[in-house]
Formats: structure tokens, C-alpha cells, sequence
């Protein structure tokens, strides 16, 4: 091989290393490695529960985070608040999903939080792929109605999603309780399902 050659060799790899260099500058940011994960995830707010995960997508870890209140005038007699909250699952240095909500502008009484004993994982159907469960409440209200409530599992990076209503006792009777699965749980395995029902009435009734 010439000089000449030799170095048309090395300018196109280095053309090819500097493309790559560009791509990887331009890639948006995003949740990586071991021990960055779970103090990224943390540092948006309070973890609240965590677990260990292993499957075929990896190992890692499940981390619900809730941010604090924010307090701010709104042009009413009472201020307004908002709230977030976060649940992410990490394996081997990449996030598999995310979950986000938030109740915002509220100026009456805000409930957004996770019931941390309600993270489970299982592997119901017996293929490799972690189902995650995550159960979490929210609203803004002026009475004692009931709360909206919400069951998120992911099987994979698949969403499965249950929302309805927590039970309330109003004395001589109670109200609530209802709720509706999406096309995923409703075209899912049974076990799915049942699975789903028995964790929605650990944490329907209201505290």
C-alpha cells in the first residue's frame, strides 16, 4: 500500500470517528449507567420505594420518585400548587420506561403520591419478562369524594394501565371503588387481570 493510500485511509477514518463523535454529541440526554441511573432518578426528588429487577432485558432497578409541592399566587384568595411524580426502570445502563403525572394549578386540597408497598414485580406468565406494578392516587378537591387512582403495570417496555376511583365511606354508605382496564389488560392474559383486581382492592379504600 502507497503513502498516498495510507493516508486516505486514515483521513477517512478519522471522518468516520468524527461523524460518530457529532452523533453522540447530538443524542439527547438521557438516564445511563450503574450508578448514574438511580441518582439521576433520585435527584429529582424523594424515592419513595425501590427494587432490584432482573430479566432478559437486563438487571437494574425500579425507582418511584415524588417531588415536593410548589406553592405559588394564582390570583385567588388561596395559593395554587403543583406536584410531580416519576417511576422509572433501569437495566444494564439504559432506562427501559418512564412514567410521569402531576397534578397542577390546585388550589384546594392536592393529593398526588404513590402507595410504595403496592411495587411488586412478577412473572406471571412465565416468559422472561418482568410485569412492574405501580398504584398511585391523585386529585384536586374541596370535599371528601373519592380520589382518582391509578394501576400501571409494564411487561417489558408494554403498558398496561387501570384507572378509576379509591372507595370512600360517607357513613351510611360508601361511594366509588369503580374502575375501567385498557385494550392491553382487557386483550392480556387472564392472569393479568386478576392479578390487576386483587392489587386494585388492597388499595382502593381510602385513608
Amino acid at each position: 500500500m502507497t503513502i498516498r493510500q495510507l493516508g486516505a485511509l486514515a483521513a477517512s477514518a478519522l471522518l468516520a470517528a468524527s461523524a460518530l463523535l457529532a452523533c453522540l454529541l447530538q443524542a439527547p440526554p438521557a438516564f445511563a449507567g450503574p450508578a448514574s441511573s438511580f441518582a439521576q432518578a433520585a435527584s429529582r426528588g424523594s424515592v419513595v420505594a425501590s427494587k432490584s429487577c432482573t430479566d432478559r432485558l437486563g438487571s437494574g432497578e425500579v425507582v418511584l420518585v415524588e417531588e415536593r409541592e410548589r406553592e405559588y399566587a394564582c390570583g385567588g384568595d388561596a395559593p395554587c400548587r403543583d406536584k410531580y411524580i416519576h417511576a422509572y426502570r433501569f437495566a444494564d445502563d439504559e432506562q427501559i420506561w418512564q412514567i410521569n403525572d402531576l397534578v397542577e394549578e390546585c388550589d384546594f386540597d392536592l393529593t398526588l403520591e404513590f402507595f410504595p408497598q403496592a411495587l411488586r414485580i412478577t412473572d406471571l406468565d412465565g416468559d422472561g419478562l418482568s410485569e412492574i406494578w405501580v398504584v398511585y392516587r391523585l386529585g384536586c378537591f374541596n370535599d371528601i369524594s373519592p380520589r382518582d387512582m391509578k394501576l400501571i403495570m409494564y411487561e417489558g417496555r408494554k403498558k398496561h394501565a387501570m384507572r378509576g376511583v379509591q372507595l370512600v365511606n360517607l357513613g351510611e354508605r360508601y361511594e366509588g371503588g369503580e374502575y375501567k382496564m385498557d385494550a392491553a389488560f382487557r386483550e392480556g392474559p387472564e392472569s393479568f387481570r386478576r392479578y390487576a383486581k386483587n392489587l386494585w382492592a388492597e388499595f382502593v379504600k381510602a385513608n
